[in-house]
């Protein structure tokens, strides 16, 4: 039969692994299956390197259980000195700090720890994850089950100092005491309506002001509708030593105010504790507690601290704003500066803190700056937050909106990359963006590329996941189990290159518990004060005999270095930071010689010829490779969507690598056994040996007839 033949070439694999695409429609650049390999933005694809700790690292005694929990945050240039950063780790009920010195993390933990158990408001604070913010100098810290509170950082005593924000509100509701705003209520009657009392107060009518009122004549209390100062006279009188003067002459000056209410908001009360019988001094007022429960979570943008997420009922959908904090001694308000029920000063001013509520919003589990916008991520949809003008976030100028009504679930998956978040749901992997005319909406990154994959994680392990962004490769890591009975067992890491758009996933092994993964940005040098010595070797000393010191600085090179790390439980107590690093090709091997082996391995997608309706062969396969020193990889081939050798349909594997140590680049022919109409290809690893595969040429033959 003749046949017509031809060349195909693959030399690109930028789109890592790929499932939604069928075995007739697959894409080039992509593959079909990964596992422990690394796919680079110039197209090669090689094995990831083993785990170990940190080089020359000290192991750090850390008290943790089994069920510890974990987390982290990078508190950057505290007290405004941009040399004081430090990586937050939460174990448990403490805080710990490691201060950001170059590349490695456990040799630069600090002195000084943070016990979450002395704010506590009655809950247990080790059972909840916190959130960090970082602004004004300051660290902010919430908690569902401690009261917010900030740190500072003193550079001369080498030491934090802790301060508890009390969350004030100015009260503006309005008591149903059954009376309606027109009314006014007899003074007789006040013993047994205190509702009414306080609402009369709340508008700025003090008891001084009232017995003024009383002394006038009046046997009723003013209603909800009139505003003190409306009643007083310019000048002080005999009958006005308070320079009030509340006959009716004075009544009539000025306009009624009908039936509206009258400006309120006098009181300022605990948010979480409404006690209006303590803030006014009368009794049998209804109160408001949060039962003891705390905002979670907190951001800071436009130089204002935003808190939310109390979950109690009365509290799920409002968000305090503090007011513009300009530097790290500024007050914190939640609460317009300006009684508004003042006659001198009662606006409500840009800069000023205050609340507002998304009545729709379930409980509100994250907030993330975007840019000058405020995202809300709540269990049931996000809002954007932003000032009307373009020009951020004011008291006096902000609008809510609805983007998505994606229901969003709490874990650590949250990662902000270029100002811009990624988050895991229970239906896909998320990112914002933003349009040409400024709107901001949501887009799944894994409905056209690995939702299949994806909905097999099982729905638990989506909740504790956890991620990390190397800044340096720009590649975003999320540490996941595979298990749906122990969902914190991590032996998962799917990474995202944003450089290419690829996924591609890498296997831990068990052999230690790697609990958590932190992304402390790398410091480009560090540095450390040694002393002078003569080319003898003896150390230079000053004219009283101390030692002459100078300090020594290091440079990292980032192009050698990773600032992703999966914290790691082992020995007893010890928390270790490890990163894929051991060139030999074996996890913890610098833990438990020889390690342990672990295999690479990747799966190209179906290529269908002859227009599905021929059988065809590829004959002759040149596979081109970077030299690896001691490199070795398996081929097969797989014949029409063979998924097992069992279908018999996989070819005989053959050595891909042929070693050339003088070129930095090879290739090796290999003859292909078998036909079809559609063919794939396996990469395997053998051993602890490299691959650096680039890709390949095929020789093929079709058959003319069908």
């Amino acid at each position: 039969m003749a046949r017509a033949s031809g060349t195909s070439v693959e030399n690109n694999f930028t789109k890592g692994f790929l499932t939604e695409f069928s075995g007739f429609n697959f894409p080039e650049n992509a593959c079909a299956e990964t596992l422990n390999c690394v796919f680079d933005q110039t197209g090669s694809v090689s094995r990831r390197l083993g785990l170990s700790l940190e080089d020359v690292s000290t192991p750090q005694t850390i008290s943790y259980s089994s069920d510890s929990l974990f987390t982290s945050f990078v508190w950057r240039s505290a007290g405004y000195r941009s040399e004081n950063s430090f990586l937050v780790h939460q174990v448990d009920n403490i805080l710990h700090f490691y201060r950001i010195v170059g590349d490695r993390i456990a040799d630069n933990k600090t002195s000084f720890t943070f016990d979450l158990d002395t704010l506590s408001t009655g809950g247990v604070p080790g059972e909840n994850l916190c959130q960090f913010a970082n602004g004004s100098g300051r660290l902010f810290v919430t908690n569902s089950d401690i009261e917010p509170f900030y740190l500072k950082y003193d550079s001369d005593t080498d030491s934090i100092s802790a301060t508890t924000i009390k969350v004030l509100i100015r009260d503006f509701k309005v008591l149903q005491d059954n009376y309606s705003i027109t009314d006014n209520m007899p003074f007789t009657l006040g013993p047994t309506n205190p509702k009414y009392v306080y609402n009369i107060r709340n508008q700025g009518w003090t008891n001084t002001l009232i017995s003024g009122w009383q002394t006038q004549g009046n046997s009723t209390y003013p209603n909800k509708g009139q505003v003190w100062w409306y009643f007083r006279e310019a000048a002080q009188t005999a009958l006005s030593p308070l320079y009030m003067d509340f006959r009716p002459a004075s009544r009539n000056k000025y306009q009624d105010l009908g039936n509206s209410l009258a400006p309120r908001g006098t009181f300022v009360l605990d948010a979480f504790n409404f006690d209006r019988n303590l803030i006014s001094g009368l009794t049998g007022l209804e109160t408001q507690t949060s039962r003891g429960k705390r905002p979670g979570c907190n951001a800071f943008i436009n130089g204002r601290l935003f808190l939310s997420g109390v979950e109690a009922d009365g509290y799920n959908g409002v968000v305090y704003f503090s007011n513009i904090l300009k530097d790290a001694d500024d007050d914190i308000r939640f609460y317009q500066n300006g009684d508004p029920t003042s006659e001198v000063n009662p606006q409500l001013l840009p800069n000023d803190g205050g609340t507002f509520i998304i009545p729709e919003a379930g409980r509100i589990i994250r907030m993330i700056p975007v840019k000058s916008t405020l995202v809300i991520f709540a269990t049931n949809g996000i809002w954007v937050v932003q000032g009307n003008e373009g020009v951020g976030f004011t008291a006096t100028d902000f609008t809510i909106e609805k983007i998505s009504d994606e229901p969003c679930i709490e874990n650590q998956s949250y990662v902000v990359v270029s100002t811009f978040p990624i988050w895991w749901t229970n239906e896909g992997i998320h990112t914002l963006q933003s349009s040409n005319i400024g709107a901001i909406n949501s887009q799944s990154l894994t409905e056209k590329t690995i939702q299949t994959f994806y909905d097999d994680i099982p729905l638990a392990s989506k909740r504790y996941v956890k991620s990390g962004y190397n800044s340096l490769t720009k590649e975003i890591f999320w540490l996941y189990s595979s298990s749906s009975s122990n969902p914190r067992s991590y032996n998962r890491v799917l990474v995202l290159n944003l450089k290419t758009e690829g996924f591609y996933l890498h296997s831990l092994p068990s052999t230690y518990s790697v609990v958590d993964i932190v992304a402390p940005p790398l410091a480009e040098s560090t540095v450390e004060t040694v002393n002078v010595t003569n080319n003898a070797g003896t150390t230079v000393v000053n004219s009283v005999g101390a030692p002459v010191q100078v300090d020594q600085y290091e440079d990292f090179n980032p192009d050698s270095l990773g600032n992703v790390k999966f914290v790691i439980k082992y020995l007893t107590n010890k928390v270790g930071f490890a990163k894929f690093q051991n060139a030999n090709l074996k996890d913890w091997e610098d833990l438990s010689a020889p390690g342990v082996d672990y295999s690479s391995y990747f799966v190209t997608g179906p290529r269908v010829r002859g227009d599905g309706q021929r059988k065809f062969q590829e004959n002759y396969v040149t596979v081109f490779s970077r030299y690896k020193a001691n490199g070795s990889c398996w081929m097969y081939s797989i014949w029409d969507y063979g998924n097992s050798t069992n279908s018999n349909r996989w070819g005989t594997p053959q050595q891909s690598i042929i070693l050339n140590a003088n070129m930095d680049y090879y290739s090796r022919r290999l003859k292909i056994r078998g036909n079809g109409r559609a063919v794939q290809f396996r990469f395997e690893s053998e051993g602890n040996k490299p691959f650096d595969i680039l890709g390949w040429s095929a020789f093929e033959t079709v058959n003319e007839r069908v």
